[in-house]
């Protein structure tokens, strides 16, 4: 049966996929001080004499030539060009042919300012134009083709942003506001402001509105007269300081909360998931949010750069629970989210917000949990010495004797409620003191892990290895019977579940039913028909509230549609990788949990998914050894001598994300070879190739799902 979703007003969305790559991951020797996306769809990461270049999972490093300066930011231009303050001016970046870079001045200083004054330490673009600025002092507008002007002076800039069209800067030193147009003037009076008031970051909002984020006072909007507060509780409400803001894909929103994290929230305010610090100490100070499409945001963090998924309709809850996370159970009781992991059962608690925050430990007092269920309005487990019921006072015990109790069927027939335990099955009867219980002996019968009833009403139980029960009603009466592999099982894990009132059996990849007239497991043709194509498949298929078929098959989760007269449909929802189900927990609103050793995982189809950026390849550089040489590439490259007839190739996939895992496929034209899979590094090596004409292709494929290639054309002279 379906788990009653989560009441009105409640959030369980944990956190969202995220990764951190540190700065030897980059290649880098120092903090990551700027991010950009690139017109080709690379990323950008600058660090103290480095430019890294990449696509979120392949990187290239690229080493200033030695000037003793560290430029911590830069602005880019539409044709990719990157520029940088520097001494004197402004400067454009030049590569040589040994791979690396220096900063070539292009424009000076506006003739006000001294030669020797402070390189600028990041620019901003807003609107037209580009605005330079240091922590503190002079405020610079220049781009190429542009003369540098001096706008204003600021004792130490927070912010500058524009809004309808009009430039503003704000100083953390006093909170002050100030439009930049003519000499500058006050947006409010600046005994009115304070250092909270300064605005850290800003983003367009609905109603000709500014969302913005300040130092003190969480989040804002501004009308260009006054600032209001966003929301009137909750974390974004608070006294916090907001370092960033960014809109994602789907009409929502990422605020990074210093000392907290990130947390995504909608146009209403309404928190949709966060990711904090207590997953890893560096979310504890994101200074920079940057979506790059396909349902990636990028951030900077101490001595790293952070990868989040998002929007993203899987949330990983592990972080939640306070004990090792062991093939859990999932089920709602008065509302609440418990779960059973470890032994223990937990209940979910919730903050002001109705949002869920953790797991705490609401257990029977000395003993091992070995099952729990929700029958009418109870709640109740099995241990390894006797059973227990929930009561607002905490655990009562019933059952004193019996091990291991599990109730079989949610379902109650004559008022009552059928359990099995180690060697015996029996009847649960509420009353108002505890429970009824009438034992009935079944000798041979072990912990059952979980049950499962068939259109016939018969109940089969998961017994473990080469074993299975099934339970029949003669007259009321159960009967129960032990199959095992004299019955035609296989000696290995026996997995029974059910779809659509047939009971199907999973034993390591095999899917067998049990046949009536020869009282044996064989084969199950039509569940083998209904997945076909599917393999390594594991754990229990399930069906969700909206009628799709989930199975875990080629290492991750596959939601088929299987209810029209043609061939199950693959929906290719997008999982984690490494993401393996055992056994799924649907909700009747189409959430599903999903359980495995050491994972609990939500799935939320009311999320928005991300539209999937284009699949593509893009070749980045060669590298030519013999002559210790770095060509950018284009369309195709200067003919190479003979002693250059050794190279290797460089690509990425734009765009795409670091969750997914993209494969690639090349193939030389020239050299008589076809397509060649060579996996997911993003790089190429011929060697001792022969004089003439060349075409590389290279293909990215993500499963079986082919991208576009990108070629490369080149000739290699002869030795003569």
């Amino acid at each position: 049966p379906l788990m009653p979703a989560a009441p009105p007003g409640r959030n369980e969305s944990g956190a969202p996929v995220f990764v951190i790559l540190g700065e030897e991951a980059l290649g880098l020797n120092g903090e990551p001080t700027d991010l950009h996306l690139m017109p080709d769809g690379r990323i950008l990461v600058v660090a103290p004499r480095r430019l890294v270049f990449g696509d979120g999972t392949r990187w290239t490093t690229v080493p200033e030539i030695d000037s003793g300066l560290a430029l911590p930011g830069c602005a880019v231009d539409k044709e990719g060009q990157i520029f940088f303050g520097t001494p004197g001016g402004f400067g454009r970046v030049r590569y040589d042919d040994n791979g690396r870079w220096h900063v070539e001045k292009v424009a000076p200083w506006p003739a006000e300012e001294p030669p020797d004054r402070v390189v600028p330490l990041r620019a901003v673009e807003a609107g037209s134009e580009w605005i330079w600025h240091s922590d503190s002092g002079s405020v610079i507008s220049w781009r190429p083709g542009q003369a540098a002007r001096t706008i204003t002076s600021v004792e130490r800039v927070s912010l500058v942003f524009v809004f309808r069209g009009v430039p503003y800067v704000s100083d953390a030193s006093n909170g002050r506001l100030s439009r930049l147009v003519g000499a500058g003037e006050d947006v409010f009076p600046p005994a009115t402001m304070s250092l909270k008031d300064a605005i850290t970051s800003a983003l367009p909002w609905k109603g000709d509105l500014e969302l913005v984020g300040t130092v003190g006072r969480g989040l804002e909007l501004f009308d260009g007269r006054s600032l209001v507060p966003f929301r009137a509780s909750g974390i974004l409400a608070t006294d916090a300081t907001v370092n960033d803001l960014c809109q994602t894909e789907g009409n929502l929103y990422a605020a990074a909360i210093e000392n907290f994290g990130i947390v995504f929230f909608d146009t209403d305010g309404q928190v949709v998931q966060t990711l904090d610090r207590t997953l890893d100490h560096r979310l504890a100070h994101v200074k920079k949010l940057l979506p790059t499409g396909g349902g990636t945001i990028l951030g900077l963090v101490d001595h790293g750069l952070l990868e989040v998924e998002f929007p993203s309709r899987v949330s990983n809850m592990e972080p939640l629970v306070s004990v090792g996370v062991t093939i859990p159970t999932v089920n709602r009781f008065q509302g609440d989210l418990w779960i059973y992991s470890a032994e223990k059962l937990l209940r979910g608690i919730y903050n002001a917000d109705g949002r869920l925050v953790r797991f705490d430990l609401d257990t029977p007092p000395g003993r091992d949990v070995t099952s729990f269920a929700v029958i009418g309005d109870r709640l109740v487990a099995g241990t390894d010495r006797g059973a227990f019921w929930r009561t607002p006072s905490g655990w009562l015990p019933f059952a004193s004797a019996t091990m291991d109790l599990r109730v079989l069927s949610p379902v109650p027939r004559d008022g009552r409620w059928l359990y099995g335990a180690q060697n015996e099955i029996g009847w649960l009867r509420a009353t108002a003191t505890g429970f009824e219980v009438e034992p009935i002996p079944a000798r041979g019968l072990e912990r059952v892990h979980s049950s499962h009833s068939d259109r016939n009403g018969r109940i089969w139980l998961e017994l473990g290895v080469g074993r299975v029960g099934r339970i029949d009603f003669r007259d009321g009466v159960p009967t129960l019977a032990i199959f095992a592999v004299k019955d035609g099982l296989p000696n290995g894990w026996v997995a029974p579940f059910e779809i659509d009132g047939r009971v199907t059996f999973n034993v390591s990849g095999r899917w067998l039913r049990f046949d009536d007239v020869t009282r044996r497991f064989v084969a199950d043709a039509d569940f083998v028909a209904k997945i076909a194509g599917l393999v390594n498949c594991v754990g229990r298929p399930c069906r969700d509230a909206l009628g799709r078929l989930w199975v875990s098959a080629l290492n991750s989760p596959q939601v088929l549609d299987d209810r029209g007269s043609g061939p199950p449909r693959n929906l290719h929802e997008k999982f984690p990788l490494g993401l393996e189900p055992w056994t799924y927990f649907p909700e009747d609103d189409g959430v599903m949990w999903m359980v495995s050793y050491h994972r609990l995982v939500r799935y939320d189809p009311a999320i928005p998914a991300a539209p999937a950026a284009p699949l593509r390849a893009l070749i980045t550089h060669v590298t030519l050894p013999a002559s210790n040489r770095v060509l950018g590439a284009a369309t195709e490259l200067p003919a190479l001598d003979f002693s250059d007839n050794s190279l290797a190739v460089h690509f990425v996939a734009p765009g795409h994300s670091f969750a997914s895992s993209v494969t690639f496929e090349v193939m030389l034209e020239g050299a008589g070879a076809g397509w060649t899979p060579i996996g997911s590094s993003g790089t190429a090596a011929f060697n001792r190739l022969k004089e003439g004409r060349y075409v590389l292709h290279v293909l990215p494929r993500v499963g079986d799902a082919r991208g576009t290639e990108a070629t490369l054309a080149f000739s290699i002279r002869p030795p003569w």
